[in-house]
Order: C-alpha cells, then structure tokens, then sequence
C-alpha cells in the first residue's frame, strides 16, 4: 500500500489536508457572512450599513490580490495559506469579541484579506497535489466538491442553531464559526512547503497585468466571475433579513 501511495498521481499527503481545510474555510466563510445579516439585524442597522459591511469583504482584496499571485508564484503556497489560515482564525475570533458595527466592518474586512490568501493558495497547492497533468482535473474537482460541502454545511449549522426563531444566536454561531476556523488552522499547518521551488531566472520581471489581461478569453472570465459573485453576494446577504422581516 505505501508503495502505492508513493507511486501515484496523486500527492496524497497534501491533498488530503488540503481538502480537509477547504471545506472547513468554506463552512466559516457560510457561517459568518449569513450571521453577519443577523447580527446586523439585532443591532437595527440600515441597509446601506449591511452592503458597506459586505463590500469591506472585499475592498482589500481588491487591491492586494495580484500581489499575492505573486507572491505565491515565488514558491510561498503553503507559507500563504498558513498565514490566511490564522487571519481567518483571528478575524473569527474577533466577531465574538467585537458585537458592533465599527466591529462587523473592521473585522469583515481582516477575514477578506484571510479569505483572497486562502483562495489563491488552495488552488496553487492544487496543482501541486497533482503529480502529473492528467492528475490535474481530478484534483480540481475533488477541490470543488470539498468546497461546495462547505458551502452547504455552513448555511445548515447556522438553520440547525437556529431552530424555529426569527433570528438565530449570533454570539453562539460566531463562537462556532471560530472553534472551526482554529481547527482549519491547525490542518493547515500540517502541509509542508516545496522545497525545489524553481529559481527565477536572471533578469526575468513579473508579467503586467496589462499585458496579462491581453490574454485571449481572460476579460470575459472575469467579467463572468465578478457577476457570478455578485449576485451570489447579493443573495447570501440579503436573503437572511428577508426571512426575519417575513
């Protein structure tokens, strides 16, 4: 069996923990953007203050994710998705310890610096999971199948908590979503850098983003990407406080 393991495809020693921990973030991620409405809810704050709250999710991220291609292109993968993993972990803990509006806003945006880290990891240890290119699209489903469990775990947890009232326990939830961001800190932890990463090459730069986005079929994908999310957003913020209005 070990001589199996060794010989195949797959590096199962990395893709296992990697599974494991994309679908723990994807569970955190559920958890505490749906409890957000509802804490804003308990706090009676405005609509506009719910979408600002939302938006800081991704206002860092925004800017600061071509640089963390980049640097995960210079061999950092495990290093970046140990770092995501402990922001995710302290921005959890900071819904608990911060029930405010300034709180939700600050601390929103902390996990979305987490969460574009993560992001970008995951799907570079991906590939390194995969030992060979026709591993690749395995890798990436299982990749996707884990995260979707997540994404539906999390909404349950947050119904199971819940129960027949009109709003769940925000602190209980949060404190939930907390105890499982550490546990997903500490798999994370467990996947081991490489270690012959290639060297660059003398005098060779980063590729522009100008002349990344002439890459042929990239602008639709992004324009598809960003209205995919949006309504995806739209529908995972506001549809909490429609069913405690109703």
């Amino acid at each position: 069996l070990a001589a199996r393991v060794r010989n195949s495809e797959f590096d199962f020693r990395l893709l296992i923990p990697l599974l494991i921990v994309t679908l723990l973030v994807q569970v955190v991620t559920a958890i505490i953007r749906i409890t957000t409405s509802y804490r804003a809810f308990e706090l009676d704050l405005s609509i506009a203050w719910l979408g600002v709250i939302a938006a800081a999710f991704a206002a860092f991220p925004i800017v600061m994710a071509v640089q963390v291609g980049r640097f995960i292109d210079r061999g950092h993968d495990a290093l970046t998705i140990w770092v995501g993993s402990a922001i995710l972990a302290v921005s959890s803990a900071g819904f608990v310890l911060w029930p405010s509006a300034a709180g939700l806003v600050i601390v929103t945006t902390v996990m979305g610096v987490g969460h574009i880290m993560l992001m970008a990891s995951q799907q570079m240890l991906c590939v390194r999971a995969a030992k060979s290119p026709r591993a690749m699209e395995p890798v990436f489903g299982n990749y996707m199948v884990a995260g979707a469990i997540g994404q539906g775990v999390g909404p349950y947890i947050v119904g199971f908590a819940g129960g027949a009232a009109t709003v769940p326990p925000t602190r209980t939830l949060f404190i939930v979503a907390c105890a499982v961001a550490f546990l997903s800190l500490a798999i994370a932890l467990a996947m081991r850098p490489r270690h012959d990463w290639p060297k660059p090459l003398p005098g060779e730069r980063p590729v522009p983003v100008s002349e990344l986005l002439r890459t042929p079929g990239l602008v639709p994908v992004i324009v598809a990407g960003v209205i995919m999310i949006s309504a995806s957003d739209i529908i995972l913020i506001y549809v909490p406080l429609l069913g405690a209005e109703r």
